[in-house]
């Protein structure tokens, strides 16, 4: 299961970098779903390297606990914290330097990390077959909810809207402007909004698969985004209490 989460949190973490990249750029969907497996690879090794840097004396392969407060003498958090509180104001000012310092701050909470003794970390445990049967139960009953009460709002005339724009217009630049209008003249609103990866994501996905947007945006991604919940909280759970999956649960 953890494997699994972190194969999940790779693909994300690396479309993440591909889309604000492309967008930064100035490039279009095409481009984006060219390059975005390449940096995905790269985020996986990059991954694989972490894993075999740890100290760990199982056969498996285990990450590092990661300081991401950095409370130690070598890295004092006063820097985190001052990079954090300044982010805003660098937004305000340029969406590029913006980036460049989120990328920063990023590598350096990765970076800024504790020793620890591996003889005292406990094996992962995995479910045993009756849980997993229970855990597919849950899933099953997250997916039935989120279709069941997933509603559109006014948010979503601009989110979906870029979906749908990125999947019918791949030949043209990503973000470049407010696509609820269609007209190249209008600026996006928020800077923010230049982040948008889990829309591009979408819009990528209808592309590929030859689907409406809409179709995408509700009815494919927020299941799997509620299985990917239901797995997260088994994932924690059999990490913090060492007993059966269920009674931890409770």
């Amino acid at each position: 299961m953890h494997k699994l989460l972190a194969a999940f949190l790779i693909l994300l973490s690396g479309w993440t970098f591909s889309s604000n990249l492309a967008v930064l750029s100035g490039q279009n969907l095409q481009w984006l779903i060219a390059v975005a497996p390449f940096i995905i690879c790269g985020s996986a090794i990059f991954y694989l390297w972490l894993s075999k840097s740890a100290n760990s004396q199982d056969s498996t392969i285990e990450l590092q606990t990661y300081n991401l407060d950095c409370r130690n003498k070598n890295h004092p958090e006063i820097i985190l914290l001052f990079g954090l509180c300044l982010t805003p104001a660098i937004l305000f000012l340029s969406w590029t330097i913006f980036w460049v310092t989120s990328i920063l701050i990023l590598s350096y909470c990765i970076f800024c990390r504790e020793e620890f003794d591996s003889a005292s970390v406990n094996k992962r445990p995995e479910p045993k077959g009756w849980e997993w049967a229970v855990v597919l139960c849950f899933s099953a009953a997250a997916i039935a909810l989120t279709l069941a009460v997933s509603r559109s709002d006014l948010d979503d005339a601009f989110y979906v809207a870029v979906a749908a724009f990125a999947s019918g217009n791949p030949s043209q630049p990503l973000l470049a402007f407010d696509p609820m209008h269609g007209d190249s003249n209008l600026p996006l609103i928020f800077p923010s909004y230049r982040f948008a990866s889990y829309e591009l994501l979408a819009g990528a996905l209808a592309y590929l698969l030859g689907i409406p947007a809409m179709d995408v945006m509700y009815r494919i991604l927020p299941p799997l985004w509620a299985v990917i919940s239901v797995f997260c909280i088994t994932s924690v759970r059999l990490k913090i209490k060492q007993n059966h999956l269920v009674t931890g649960w409770w």
